[in-house]
């Protein structure tokens, strides 16, 4: 009788909590210049919210809540906790963790020391296994390959795919990789961007509703 009684709300809160648009940024060298030229322009309203990875050494002390928050009136949020997410809010990753999506939870792990930094890659594919079609995924510069296999998991998942134009990047190897493996979906520039995500976030019309 308890599970019975307890199961209507849980399903209906998770019903509701479904509907928030998750939107996955990631980038190394030469992202965190793309980002806060991106951060102001980010889309409001849409009930999304934005998480950002990127590559820090573990014993890093990380800042980047503090500075991005000078872009943007979004709160912003250093994951180094289990959090929930909310509509317009950013979340960054914490310098020693891997960051998977469980639900609408951020769930951080603890990046083993030698660890190689696949911290993008690990990120994407749980917003593919969790969103689906829904999954939005945003690759900026960086060195390396980090990030490409995740953007060939959203694309195979039915999501949308975003990666910066190798040319407006400061370091090409990460979108280059994306375009390799014909996962990088829409290139842009920083300044193009928010006008694809609000395109991809707003709600859809269908002809029925149109009409």
């Amino acid at each position: 009788m308890l599970a019975s009684s307890a199961s209507p709300r849980l399903a209906n809160s998770r019903g509701i909590l479904k509907m928030l648009k998750i939107v996955g940024f990631g980038g190394s060298a030469g992202s965190f210049e793309a980002f806060e030229e991106i951060l102001p322009t980010l889309p409001q309203g849409l009930n999304a919210a934005y998480v950002f990875i990127t590559h820090l050494p573990r014993t890093h002390v990380s800042h980047i809540p503090t500075l991005f928050s000078k872009h943007t009136p979004m709160e912003v949020h250093c994951t180094d906790r289990a959090l929930d997410l909310k509509a317009d809010h950013l979340y960054v990753i914490a310098p020693h963790t891997f960051l998977c999506l469980e639900g609408n939870q951020l769930k951080p792990r603890e990046r083993e020391p030698g660890e190689p930094n696949r911290a993008i890659n690990t990120f994407f594919t749980s917003l593919a296994k969790e969103r689906g079609k829904d999954a939005v995924a945003v690759l900026l510069s960086g060195a390396g390959s980090d990030g490409a296999l995740g953007m060939v998991r959203v694309r195979d998942a039915g999501g949308t795919n975003f990666t910066q134009n190798p040319p407006s990047a400061k370091y090409l190897s990460m979108p280059r990789t994306a375009m390799r493996l014909k996962a990088a979906g829409q290139l842009f520039t920083p300044d193009q961007l928010a006008f694809h995500l609000f395109r991809e976030l707003s709600p859809k019309v269908s002809a029925s509703q149109a009409s």
